[in-house]
């Protein structure tokens, strides 16, 4: 089944069809296609705030587990500003080596 059409042709409540698309392709191993719907997700349009920082913590997960430290951190520092007792981000987010630092000095390269 193609989960993605599904979400297209969902209209307004696409997104919540594009996170629950993302959880089963996570679920059977797909982390390609898991990460972009989530990453679709945190970048739509009219996405409400909650569902948005869920997908966040996946594709920040994910990307962690992949080894993308860079997007790793840029998705669970956004949602940690959201939501700052969110144990699981900042779990990952220990987890992560040290940014590395800018020429100009502001963090991430």
């Amino acid at each position: 089944m193609n989960w993605s059409i599904l979400a297209t042709l969902a209209g307004a409540g696409r997104w919540d069809y594009t996170y629950d698309a993302g959880l089963g392709w996570d679920r059977i191993g797909r982390r390609d296609e898991a990460q972009r719907l989530f990453e679709s997700v945190v970048a739509g349009d009219e996405v409400e705030p909650a569902l948005r920082n869920r997908a966040r913590f996946h594709a920040g997960r994910i990307a962690c587990e992949r080894g993308a430290h860079g997007v790793a951190r840029a998705h669970l520092s956004a949602l940690v500003a959201e939501v700052p007792d969110h144990g699981r981000a900042q779990s990952y987010l220990a987890t992560l080596p040290a940014a590395p630092a800018a020429a100009d000095g502001s963090g991430d390269a």
